[in-house]
């Protein structure tokens, strides 16, 4: 079984699978509202998680060992919580207006296009269920990406025993804008101290320009 910090191995691997999809057992490409399931092998085990989000929260749920565990994100808040407790709180942080001003703009097939950064917030996550499974479920209802590396992240951490992770939640948006409503993304990284010092894993949601 690998230890904590041999996750670090997996940073150069995700780097190359961030921006591969994991297709859903069931999912609609015309609607991201529509709920999908996955099957994954985890501790030898094959778990259903089911994952479904609209515009107010995200919703993961899985069944082990008999009994049914949810993770809900609400995306106002910035609360995520595990069978009803609360397990991260880190509220949303809106686009400075002024920054992102979009008007008398018209793109080109010159233009350049890049992610811009506006705003981190830190917080942690701690598991009311400390196994790789409950890890899992916990970190898919935050970033929301199912990610194959995150399989192995949520092992370790478990293997581990590690009730707490800390991570930044890097908030981008899409420049110059172009629409009254600009496109924003984030990337969550992730760290084993409250000081942000030893890097662990990365999830990044912005596609490539």
């Amino acid at each position: 079984m690998k230890t904590l910090k041999q996750i670090l191995s997996l940073v150069l691997t995700v780097s190359m699978l961030l921006s591969v999809s994991v297709f859903a057992v069931s999912a609609s490409n015309d609607d991201s509202y529509q709920p999908k399931t996955y099957v994954v092998n985890i501790e030898n085990e094959d778990i259903t998680f089911s994952l479904q989000e609209n515009d107010k929260a995200r919703t993961v749920s899985y069944i082990k060992d008999g009994q049914r565990h949810v993770v809900v994100y609400d995306f106002a808040s910035g609360t995520l919580k595990m069978d009803g407790v609360t397990i991260s709180q880190v509220p949303e942080v809106p686009i400075n207006k002024t920054v992102i001003d979009s008007q008398n703009f018209v793109a080109t097939p010159n233009t350049e296009f890049e992610w811009v950064h506006y705003d981190t917030k830190y917080g942690d996550v701690t598991t009311t269920v400390i196994d790789a499974a409950g890890w899992y479920a916990a970190l898919l209802g935050l970033v929301g990406v199912a990610v194959p590396p995150l399989i192995d992240f949520a092992t370790n951490l478990a293997a581990d025993h590690i009730p707490t992770v800390y991570y930044k939640k890097l908030m981008y948006y899409k420049s110059p804008v172009l629409t009254s409503r600009p496109q924003t993304s984030n990337m969550f990284e992730f760290y084993a101290d409250p000081e942000y010092d030893e890097f662990l894993f990365a999830v990044d949601h912005r596609t490539p320009l």
